[in-house]
């Protein structure tokens, strides 16, 4: 996945976690992953692990298509959806 793509995950994390009132900190804590974690995602700076990805879909009770949404390259799109079995 090109860097583009994590940012724009990372955006669409931010949002949601924006969404539910979450900090950083808070978010972190309920997925078992440190702050630095998450800012990193949010940023763009670091990929999303499968079980980061339906922990978050979890919490903010959606679908993967709320986190990777915005995505252009209907390959990485594709990719993302088939190691999550959607």
């Amino acid at each position: 996945m090109e860097r583009d793509s994590h940012k724009i995950i990372g955006k669409n994390i931010k949002r949601l976690r924006a969404q539910h009132h979450f900090t950083q900190e808070e978010l972190a804590e309920l997925i078992n992953v440190s702050s630095n974690h998450i800012y990193r995602i949010e940023a763009g700076t670091s990929h999303i692990s499968l079980k980061v990805l339906f922990d978050l879909m979890k919490v903010f009770s959606v679908s993967s298509d709320a986190i990777i949404e915005d995505l252009e390259n209907s390959k990485e799109r594709s990719y993302i959806l088939r190691r999550i079995g959607e």
